[in-house]
């Protein structure tokens, strides 16, 4: 394998992570192996465009969650939604880099299986706790135009139906967070613990 197609492997295998990153580290390897005194000495040396490419995406992984997770305090609501999402989003890249490296087949599939049924049960509980957020956010106006339409009529009633508005839209909010805040020190976790592994195996 010469160093085209290396660095063309290599790009293919990390065609999940952001183009900035990716052209980052093709462009790094790249350099390496230019500045290598005998090109297919450093290409062997390297190993595996896969296995370049899970060492490349666990570091990468690893480091966007403990940047979002840093910058947590001081982010816009807008930022906060993009973190979320992105916890889970990194979990998967990193997870698929994990079975991209055929040399650790079997301990590929040990950490694939148990990741994805960890991943798999908190994915669970966070759609379990949205989906009552937003059934109990939904009923809020219902309750509202009953309590007031009520008023006339029973104004013991209608401060009841508009309490129970109040204290259902105060639940919603509150579940709404505890959702962010599982998506993403949940899957940061994995990532985590999915990177250390990787890490530890490439001797690094």
């Amino acid at each position: 394998m010469n160093k085209r197609q290396f660095l063309n492997e290599l790009e293919y295998q990390l065609r999940r992570m952001p183009q900035a990153e990716r052209d980052d580290a093709v462009r790094y390897y790249d350099e390496f192996i230019s500045d290598a005194d005998n090109e297919a000495d450093a290409i062997s040396g390297l190993g595996s465009p896969a296995s370049v490419a899970a060492d490349i995406i666990a570091e990468w992984g690893a480091l966007t969650i403990a940047q979002s997770s840093e910058a947590s305090g001081a982010d816009t609501k807008t930022a906060g939604a993009k973190r979320k999402s992105n916890a889970f989003k990194v979990f998967w890249i990193v997870l698929l880099s994990v079975f991209a490296a055929p040399a650790a087949l079997p301990v590929a599939l040990a950490i694939g299986a148990a990741a994805l049924a960890i991943g798999f049960a908190l994915l669970a509980v966070v759609l379990s706790i949205a989906a009552t957020a937003a059934a109990l956010i939904i009923s809020v106006p219902v309750m509202l135009v009953l309590g007031i339409t009520a008023i006339p009529m029973s104004p013991l009633s209608a401060c009841m139906a508009i309490g129970i508005a109040l204290a259902s839209f105060g639940i919603g909010v509150m579940l709404i967070k505890t959702v962010k805040i599982i998506a993403k020190h949940g899957f940061g976790g994995l990532v985590h613990w999915i990177s250390g592994i990787i890490k530890r195996r490439s001797g690094k």
